[in-house]
């Protein structure tokens, strides 16, 4: 499983930018996705959706950051956008052997302070399903989640 998009120094417009999470929302934009900032130890927007990814651009990321050194990132996802978080080695494997059993490719992988986001697009005419967890495992992840929220 690998990335889709190369984002290393030569390929990437926004290298020069140093507050890494600015960088990344920079990237994740250029991407398609709608970065938004937030509170790293609560993981709550620190701004409103709406009003946030209305005019969302390249200069509101920057003037944002520049003000607001220390927010973090996170990335509203369509709903299409499926992100499952593994955070240890178990999950991890549990998580590859799922995606190799069904044959589903990953079209991002984000490495974070515990382990790896993996990112999956869904095609257009599919509909999401829990059939792919097991009772279990779903009752982990939804024990576990700490979804964003806006204020």
């Amino acid at each position: 499983m690998t990335s889709l998009v190369d984002v290393s120094p030569q390929h990437n417009a926004w290298a020069h930018i140093e507050n890494e999470f600015e960088r990344a929302a920079h990237e994740r934009l250029d991407f398609g996705d709608w970065p938004i900032p937030v509170d790293a130890s609560e993981k709550v927007t620190l701004v409103k959706w709406k009003p946030w990814i209305a005019s969302l651009c390249h200069g509101k990321i920057s003037r944002y950051w520049r003000t607001n050194p220390t927010a973090a990132l996170g990335i509203i996802v369509d709903e299409r956008t499926i992100v499952l978080d593994a955070d240890s080695p178990e999950s991890l494997a549990r998580l590859r052997e799922l995606a190799e059993k069904y044959r589903a490719p990953c079209n991002w992988i984000q490495k974070t302070r515990k382990g790896q986001h993996f990112r999956y697009q869904t095609m257009a005419s599919s509909v999401a399903s829990g059939d792919v967890l097991n009772r279990s495992d779903s009752r982990r992840l939804s024990q576990r989640q700490k979804p964003l929220r806006s204020q």
